[in-house]
């Protein structure tokens, strides 16, 4: 994690990411994370995991009327229930729906990406899913090797609102 608050400055996290970038030109040296006040702060979680296994999502907070998910992607695959094999999953929390969703995956590399995704809607009505804009961005409870809770913001909270959407991922 990057030493300096980005919390004390006027940037968003997604600039503060970019700064970061232009502190630490190496990519082998540069953080993974930038400080936002008390948390370590990131886009992307790049988690190390066992190679098969199930893959559980749970919505356990959600205090923002912007519709907001979660992205777990891997060179493997995950099985949905038809099925089907899909190497980037995107599930969006949604009070109609069940909190809980479970997919067996397989990870040859033993790697998943996770980040946080949330919906903009523009003047004009167009809606768009965006990622790594603003203030998107979360810190993570790791609850255990294979258990994390993600504390999102999404990219139109003004300061940052880490409890705008809360998700426990856990692996069997």
């Amino acid at each position: 994690m990057a030493d300096f608050d980005y919390s004390k400055t006027s940037l968003d996290i997604q600039s503060a990411m970019l700064d970061l970038a232009t502190r630490y030109p190496d990519k082998n040296r540069r953080p993974d994370s930038i400080r936002w006040g008390e948390y370590e702060v990131r886009t992307v979680d790049l988690w190390g995991v066992p190679a098969k296994g199930k893959i559980t999502i749970q919505f356990l907070e959600s205090n923002s009327e912007a519709r907001q998910g979660i992205d777990i992607k891997t060179n493997g695959s995950l099985i949905l229930v038809d099925g089907e094999e899909i190497s980037h999953l995107r599930t969006w929390h949604d009070a109609d729906l069940e909190d809980t969703v479970e997919y067996q995956y397989n990870c040859p590399d033993g790697q998943l990406l996770v980040w946080n995704v949330f919906e903009r809607t523009w003047p004009n009505g167009e809606k768009m899913e965006e990622k790594w804009t603003g203030n998107s961005g979360f810190y993570i409870e790791k609850l255990n090797d294979c258990e994390r809770i993600y504390h999102c913001s999404h990219g139109l909270c003004f300061p940052p609102d880490f409890e705008s959407l809360v998700v426990r991922v856990k692996l069997t």
